[in-house]
């Protein structure tokens, strides 16, 4: 494959395919679950249930094969790999570069679910049908948040540095990091079908994290500092600084983000 990317200047401008209809459907699920709460969650519920119980093992299996992956990537000579110029020094510390991708990975999440996931396990009768309560809801945090998590963080993040500093591909997409597996149908249905995918999931999971974190930021600020303001104004702020950090570390790059 050659340094040489088989698109004209048109691929640069936005594809508004690939920005509306996620954005869209965001949008109106948004709406629906505003306007009827108690059903949606009840429709969330059962999609939630079919996927685990209907791909669960498979989701286990390909995050212990992600883990592996990411084992063999660290450990073969493609770990020797510069991403940039082979004589190039890494732009920031080792520490720099940790925290960093540990925030990034990580979030707010951490703050709730590190303490309390393993209530949701407990009183889960999936569980207690394995036997030992104590045991098993202890076990599986550790999937969400030891070694498996980041391997598919970090086949990700191989794949994309690879594309942009190595092969000096100019296109930060999803589809454009599988253009060795997928050829010329990178710029068909099948590339399309991958960004769109990666767009709303990339959305989606912005959207998780703002609906778990900022109710818990706005109840700590409140408890801190013993803000009486209602929990709403204190959200609008918490999300307003949030916009404000994200357009810095935006605008600088990574400057801002550091």
């Amino acid at each position: 494959m050659t340094n040489k990317t088989p698109y004209n200047k048109e691929n640069g401008k936005v594809e508004y395919m690939i920005t509306l209809i996620p954005f869209t459907i965001v949008i109106v699920l948004s709406i629906l679950f505003f306007l009827m709460p108690e059903q949606s969650n009840v429709v969330l519920s059962h999609i939630r249930f079919f996927l685990g119980d209907t791909f669960g093992v498979y989701y286990l299996v390909i995050g212990l094969g992600v883990f592996l992956v990411s084992l063999f990537l660290s450990a073969s000579k493609y770990g020797n790999i510069v991403l940039g110029k082979p004589d190039e020094k890494p732009k920031y510390s080792f520490f720099a570069w940790g925290s960093m991708m540990f925030t990034c990975g990580l979030a707010a999440d951490i703050l709730f679910y590190s303490f309390s996931e393993w209530v949701m396990y407990a009183a889960n009768p999936h569980i207690s049908e394995l036997g030992g309560i104590q045991e098993w809801a202890g076990v599986f945090p550790v999937f969400h948040w030891s070694f498996i998590p980041w391997g598919f963080y970090l086949v990700l993040a191989v794949a994309f540095g690879f594309m942009l500093h190595v092969k000096k591909r100019n296109r930060q997409r999803y589809s454009e990091a599988c253009r060795p597996i997928l050829g010329k149908h990178t710029d068909g249905f099948a590339g399309r079908i991958i960004d769109l995918l990666a767009v709303f999931a990339l959305l989606a999971g912005t959207a998780t994290t703002f609906s778990v974190a900022t109710p818990l930021m706005a109840g700590i600020i409140g408890e801190l500092f013993h803000i009486e303001t209602s929990r709403t104004i204190v959200t609008v702020i918490i999300l307003l600084l949030t916009c404000a950090v994200y357009t810095y570390s935006l605008l600088h790059g990574f400057k801002g983000i550091s």
